[in-house]
């Protein structure tokens, strides 16, 4: 009997090989599979301006904010230009080209707590999105997931906020 998780095994498998392949749980061998692209250059753009344009968001909204909820929406904001950043070094990585996005603009902001509201459910969604393509990156899994943990982390904060806000 063998003690070896089989989606550990199918991740030690995927970076080893470069892509993603079930794992045959009787057997514990990879399959080979065919290499299919994870995101392609207009994706992994468009992964890069909804980070710029989370950052421009946030940075408004810090300065509609006060105290420790600006403070914050600050943190928050950097660690959206962060993420902008690690994407356009895999977009360069990949293609050997520098990213250059659209001038990232804020979301119309109205209601502060509306704001924070939205960006809740855009930061959950960002969870999901990544941490799907962090189950298809193979060797990018690692920076999908890192990126899906931060996104879920923000969305944290920013129900904490709503609470203290309403």
């Amino acid at each position: 009997m063998s003690n070896i998780d089989p989606k550990q095994a199918e991740r030690v498998w995927s970076r080893v090989m470069g892509v993603s392949c079930p794992v045959d749980t009787m057997k514990q061998k990879p399959q080979m599979c065919e290499q299919k692209p994870v995101l392609n250059e207009e994706a992994l753009l468009d992964l890069i301006e909804d980070e710029l344009r989370d950052h421009a968001t946030y940075c408004h909204l810090a300065c509609m904010a006060r105290g420790c909820v600006r403070r914050t929406l600050q943190c928050i904001a950097a660690d959206e230009k962060r993420h902008a950043k690690m994407l356009s070094a895999m977009y360069y990585i990949l293609t050997g080209k520098k990213a250059c996005p659209e001038p990232a603009r804020p979301a119309c902001v109205a209601c502060l707590n509306e704001a924070l509201r939205e960006q809740y459910a855009g930061e959950l969604k960002g969870h999901r999105q990544y941490a799907e393509l962090a189950q298809r990156a193979g060797e990018h899994a690692c920076t999908f997931e890192s990126l899906a943990a931060d996104e879920c982390r923000h969305a944290q904060m920013l129900y904490s906020l709503l609470q203290h806000c309403l």
